[in-house]
């Protein structure tokens, strides 16, 4: 039957090679602290829009590359900062950060308030031409780009914070002790 083996079959791999090895072990602590070194390494560079680079090859092709949005990039490390200290954030954080995420939403909400009241009175041929131009405004979304740069803006001043709260939880919760080694 060795010969004969179905696409069902199922072949146990060399368990040994899953899991950490002696030297690596997990450690909480580190992988918060390696995050907030990665918040802190993206928030301290210039952040700037994202771009796309335009080259034309010998063939006479365009190559598009696009350059990252660095404000965008340190954003998405204090979400992922958040993920990962979630289990550890005790009231005083969670009241602080809940604020602060809240301040996002409710900046989002102004932003599309004013942008869709502006649009409301822009006279309906007008509405027509920009949407023909692919300039228009969706109801509710937040699609213009100077709305949209305002809001980004405003969002990292906001991470800037959390990234500030959560240093302060690791405080409170003694992650810079030393960790004790047997000899």
């Amino acid at each position: 039957m060795a010969g004969n083996k179905k696409e069902t079959d199922l072949e146990i791999a060399d368990t040994d090679s899953y899991g950490l090895s002696k030297s690596e072990s997990f450690s909480h602590s580190a992988l918060v602290m390696l995050s907030l070194k990665k918040c802190a390494e993206l928030g301290s560079k210039e952040l700037r829009t994202g771009w796309f680079n335009e080259k034309t090859d010998r063939q006479g092709n365009t190559i598009r590359t696009y350059i990252d949005d660095t404000r965008k990039s340190f954003i998405e490390s204090v979400k992922s900062l958040l993920m990962i200290v979630a289990c550890d954030i005790d009231t005083t954080a969670k009241t602080k950060i809940e604020t602060l995420q809240q301040s996002i939403t409710d900046k989002k909400k102004e932003y599309i308030k004013k942008l869709d009241s502006s649009w409301s009175k822009i006279a309906e041929d007008s509405r027509a031409i920009h949407n023909l131009q692919q300039q228009g405004h969706l109801p509710g979304l937040l699609d213009h780009p100077a709305y949209q740069m305002a809001f980004i803006n405003f969002e990292v001043d906001v991470c800037r914070d959390i990234v500030a709260e959560v240093s302060k939880l690791t405080k409170r919760l003694d992650f810079y002790k030393g960790e004790l080694i047997e000899a």
